[in-house]
């Protein structure tokens, strides 16, 4: 009678060519799990800019925008951050993920000049007019990668 079955020979070179396999696998794998969470953020910094300056265009002139005088100029702040001191008074945008915290901060005319988003993990930043002009993939920040130091970054 003949004995039907593997060896263990041949198990075992089954197994590690499927370990290997899985090896090179799970990389490309949480890579582009990393990127897809990053291009969903980046939607959503997206989205909520441009619910920020609708809600502005809507509002404006009806007196339902909370603004505030800095150096001289009035700004409108929507905001979903109770901890920073110009968001205190600010209006709420609708959004259904409660785990974004937002900040926008546009001008009399509706121009964009700050923007602070994050939900945790990514964190939008652009901090004067210039760089809020269009949205730059550059201004998100991963919050798992490692930052280098400032004395490191040389400036050519």
């Amino acid at each position: 009678m003949k004995n039907k079955g593997f060896t263990l020979v041949e198990l075992l070179a089954v197994i590690a060519i499927m370990a290997v396999i899985i090896i090179i696998a799970i990389p490309n794998v949480l890579s582009s799990l990393n990127e897809a969470r990053r291009e969903n953020f980046a939607n959503e910094v997206k989205n909520l800019t441009s619910t920020a300056k609708t809600q502005f265009n809507l509002d404006k002139g009806k007196g339902t925008i909370k603004y505030k005088i800095e150096e001289g100029y009035r700004y409108a702040y929507y905001c979903l951050n109770n901890d920073a001191e110009e968001c205190a008074d600010a209006l709420t945008l609708p959004i259904n993920d409660e785990s974004i915290i937002y900040m926008f901060k546009l001008d009399s005319e509706g121009i964009l000049m700050k923007a602070e988003v994050s939900n945790g993990r990514f964190t939008y930043y652009c901090g004067s007019s210039d760089d809020c002009k269009t949205f730059n993939e550059e201004f998100i920040y991963d919050s798992t990668e490692e930052k280098p130091d400032e004395e490191e970054v040389q400036e050519p």
